[in-house]
């Protein structure tokens, strides 16, 4: 069952940035986490983590193309002081098992964080459908979980807290650990694994 109040909060549809050129390989093999990408390239997915340039990773659907993860290489706060029960390789290679989205109202600072020096394509779903279909392998958090380079929030597995439990129960969890003052917002949603194409289009995917 849908909580309501989470699907008024989050926003009808939900928002993944990509670079253009990984259009083609989404609509063939869908939505893939890094860590799939690499091993349907042959490569050691440990071997991507912590890249400090951008990676095309060939594969015989065709070149993806991979972020970066220097906020997590060069941020102004170390990452090993703000993570919890992680190094800062170790969530690099979590980060690098989840497809992520963000809420229209957060976007520009997703796709900043992407488009310096890539052209990049918006894809939308429908939210609804993202939780009906998906249910509790929807993760919520308040923050974006790879970035570093501000002051870095604290953050552990325990960010994520799954849809299936409700707004409430995701806008007290920092509040309830003492590091917050007032209610969290969602500004990302994950999924720990992968989104095949022929979900993709039961989720009203629309490319801009």
């Amino acid at each position: 069952m849908i909580d309501h109040d989470l699907l008024d909060h989050i926003g009808p549809r939900v928002v993944h940035i990509t670079a253009r050129g990984n259009i083609p390989l989404i609509q063939e093999l869908g939505l893939l986490p890094a860590a799939d990408l690499a091993r349907i390239a042959g490569v050691n997915p440990a071997a991507i983590v912590l890249r400090e340039s951008r990676l095309a990773l060939q594969t015989t659907f065709g070149t993806a193309k991979l972020n970066h993860q220097n906020p997590i290489n060069h941020g102004g706060t170390d990452p090993d002081t703000a993570i919890e029960g992680h190094s800062r390789q170790s969530w690099a290679a979590a980060l690098d098992k989840r497809v992520f989205f963000s809420t229209l109202k957060r976007t520009r600072d997703f796709a900043n964080s992407i488009a310096q020096d890539v052209s990049t394509a918006r894809l939308t779903l429908d939210t609804a459908l993202l939780l009906k279909l998906f249910g509790s392998n929807v993760d919520l958090a308040p923050i974006n979980t790879g970035y570093f380079l501000r002051r870095a929030a604290k953050r552990g597995d325990w960010i994520y807290v799954p849809a299936a439990n409700g707004l409430a129960s995701f806008r007290r969890n920092r509040k309830e650990r003492g590091l917050i003052a007032s209610l969290d917002t969602v500004k990302e949603l994950s999924i720990a694994g992968a989104i095949g194409p022929d979900l993709l289009k039961q989720l009203d995917m629309h490319i801009e």
